[in-house]
């Protein structure tokens, strides 16, 4: 899982892109693992950027649920 080879891949000279993959990496594992959790099938074809974006966004209603059910 990451956005490309060479210089999008996880050797790229730039912290940016090592980043974004590595925080991919993370979404993509987790966003499958929740994926089961509720039944479904893993995504196998889930990219890189759409696995950062749907796991922030996952995480972000996980924390306003928290904070609405515990204070802060």
């Amino acid at each position: 899982v990451r956005l490309g080879p060479g210089l999008l891949g996880d050797t790229s000279p730039f912290a940016i892109i090592r980043g974004i993959n590595g925080w991919g990496r993370q979404g993509w594992f987790c966003l499958q693992l929740i994926r089961m959790g509720e039944g479904q099938e893993p995504d196998l074809k889930m990219g890189v950027l759409k696995a950062v974006g749907g796991f922030q966004a996952f995480e972000k209603k996980a924390a306003e649920r928290y904070k609405e059910n515990y204070g802060y």
